[in-house]
C-alpha cells in the first residue's frame, strides 16, 4: 500500500475540509442552484454572487495539520462575533495569587469597546484558530481610543487562546 507524503496528506486534508464546508461544488450542487432558481439566469447569477460573498467572508487563510487534529486559521464569521467577549476575558492579565474577576467584567463600557458591533468599523479584522471545528483562539484589531492609543489609523491589537489549548501548540510543532 502506498504511503502518503506529508504534503499529499495536507492537500487531502484541505480537500476534505473544503468538500465538507461547501467550498467545492459538484455538478449536482450547480443543478440544484439552477433548478431552485427556475433556470432564470438573472436569479442564478444573483444567488451565485451572494454565495461568492459568503464564501469570501469565510475565507480560510491557512491550514496546518499534525496528522491527528486539524488546525485552521480563518476569518471570524459574523455569527461568531460574540466569541470575542470570551477571548477578551481570557486576555485579561491576572497576576498569580489574584482572584480572577467575574466573567461579566467584559460588559463594562471600557471593555465593550473591543467587541461591540465588531466588523462594522474600519480597522476591524479578526482571525480565529479553529481546532476540529471549535474556535479556540482569536487575534483581532480595532481602531479605537483605548490604552496605548496612537492615532485614528493605527489599530489596537488583541490576541487570546483558551488556556486548555496553549499546551497543544507545543505538541503539534515539536
Amino acid at each position: 500500500m502506498k504511503q502518503l507524503k506529508d504534503k499529499e496528506y495536507e492537500e487531502f486534508q484541505q480537500y476534505r475540509y473544503n468538500k465538507v464546508h461547501g467550498y467545492i461544488w459538484t455538478p449536482d450542487t450547480l443543478e440544484l442552484i439552477c433548478r431552485g432558481n427556475e433556470y432564470d439566469p438573472e436569479k442564478i447569477g444573483k444567488q451565485m454572487l451572494e454565495m461568492k460573498v459568503k464564501l469570501q467572508n469565510e475565507h480560510i487563510s491557512h491550514m496546518l495539520s499534525d496528522k491527528r487534529k486539524r488546525y485552521v486559521i480563518r476569518s471570524l464569521r459574523k455569527s461568531e462575533t460574540e466569541l470575542l467577549k470570551d477571548f477578551l476575558y481570557e486576555a485579561i492579565f491576572i497576576p498569580k495569587g489574584v482572584e480572577p474577576p467575574a466573567k461579566d467584567i467584559v460588559e463594562k463600557p471600557e471593555l465593550r469597546a473591543y467587541t461591540d458591533d465588531f466588523g462594522s468599523r474600519k480597522g476591524d479584522n479578526c482571525l480565529v484558530a479553529d481546532f476540529g471545528g471549535k474556535v479556540v483562539g482569536a487575534v483581532w484589531t480595532r481602531i479605537m481610543n483605548d490604552y496605548g492609543y496612537e492615532d485614528d489609523e493605527t489599530p489596537s491589537f488583541a490576541i487570546s487562546l483558551y488556556k486548555e489549548y496553549i499546551a497543544i501548540k507545543a505538541l503539534v510543532h515539536s
